[in-house]
């Protein structure tokens, strides 16, 4: 996704690939549950601060907690395992971080993150990388492995894993080119990642090792240029997404759509702000993490600091879990049933961003 516009725009700069590093330690890192305070915030617990753009979360069953960040130079995106006491180790380091045409501190690059069968997968969004646009995974070992090119060039020797279908719009034929990939959820009864592109609007299905891609949806409201955010599959098996609408973020303009297991699509959640992340809680309730309350009134205006929320959806209500929330961009559910989330993901200074703790 694009902060500062709908649709973000490719940059100018190539990096080489050859230059992500390798995983310094042999196996993940041993982590353990439980509570740590680092400090008390409006609610929240600081659990680990000094991030540099902190991203997506996940858990390991063991309860083993996942950490992406973005990055602050041109390639220190990593991926950290943290413990109860806020201790971070460094599982992978060095891929690539994409500075946005509207200045470093919206940067794009490492985004969406997923356990599964001792493995750690992820996207990583728009750029001129190589790895950009790029669907991977981390081995036990600490291994990383690219699986697969969702943009249409070359790349690591990689052949374009899809293929480029005509869409009929208003505008003519719109062809699909992927820029970036945003979140992923695993589905374990149909055994494929659901994606979110939030440059070309698409939800897409691929297989865990990248070869078989299929189209499931693609947003274009009329007068609102729709982006999908986080994604999660649903109890139900259905998957849910967040909509984020087009600038300028109208107060109430998004959406948590669904999508069946015949590809129907239907709004599920209407009346939300900046939609960013959603995730089923253990009381069975959908929560949905807005990135902010729309544009502020500076000369020119920028998205409201501050003004993150988690709205909790009871039945027809819409609850005020927390807000005050700077810049959040993801949130799940621990094994003790602590809401965790990042924040100052974007427009914060390098070593600004947090992972806080919510204890509902």
């Amino acid at each position: 996704m694009s902060i500062a516009s709908s649709r973000s725009r490719p940059g100018r700069r190539r990096f080489l690939a050859e230059a992500f590093a390798a995983l310094a330690v042999p196996a993940f890192a041993a982590c353990a549950g439980g509570r740590a305070n680092l400090q008390s915030r409006r609610g929240y617990h600081i659990h680990l601060a000094g991030l540099h753009h902190p991203r997506a979360i996940a858990f390991a069953p063991n309860g083993c907690l996942f950490l992406a960040e973005a990055g602050s130079a041109l390639r220190d995106g990593r991926i950290t395992s943290v413990d109860s006491a806020g201790r971070a180790s460094v599982l992978h380091s060095g891929l690539p971080r994409y500075p946005s045409p509207y200045g470093d501190d919206e940067d794009v690059g490492l985004a969406g993150i997923e356990y599964l069968d001792g493995s750690i997968y992820g996207v990583i969004g728009q750029g001129e990388d190589d790895l950009s646009s790029f669907l991977f995974h981390i081995d036990p070992d600490g291994a990383f492995v690219p699986l697969a090119n969702l943009k249409h060039r070359p790349a690591l020797g990689f052949s374009p894993q899809a293929p480029t279908p005509a869409i009929e719009s208003e505008s003519g034929i719109v062809l699909y080119d992927p820029n970036n990939l945003f979140d992923l959820a695993y589905h374990p009864d149909q055994g494929v990642f659901y994606m979110s592109d939030a440059g070309a609007n698409w939800i897409l299905a691929v297989t865990p090792d990248g070869r078989a891609v299929d189209y499931i949806a693609q947003y274009s409201r009329s007068g609102d240029h729709t982006v999908p955010t986080g994604i999660v599959i649903g109890p139900d098996g259905a998957v849910y997404h967040g909509l984020l609408s087009g600038f300028p973020y109208n107060i109430g303009a998004g959406v948590v759509s669904r999508i069946d297991a015949d590809r129907n699509v239907s709004d599920f959640v209407l009346g939300v702000t900046m939609p960013i992340d959603i995730a089923w809680g253990p009381d069975g309730l959908l929560y949905v993490l807005e990135f902010g309350q729309g544009l502020d009134e500076g000369a020119p205006p920028a998205i409201t600091a501050a003004s993150g929320r988690v709205l909790r959806r009871d039945g027809d209500h819409l609850d005020i879990v927390i807000d005050g929330l700077n810049y959040p961009y993801a949130m799940a559910f621990g094994p003790s049933g602590d809401l965790w989330i990042t924040v100052t993901s974007s427009f914060g200074e390098p070593g600004s961003g947090q992972l806080i703790r919510v204890t509902l």
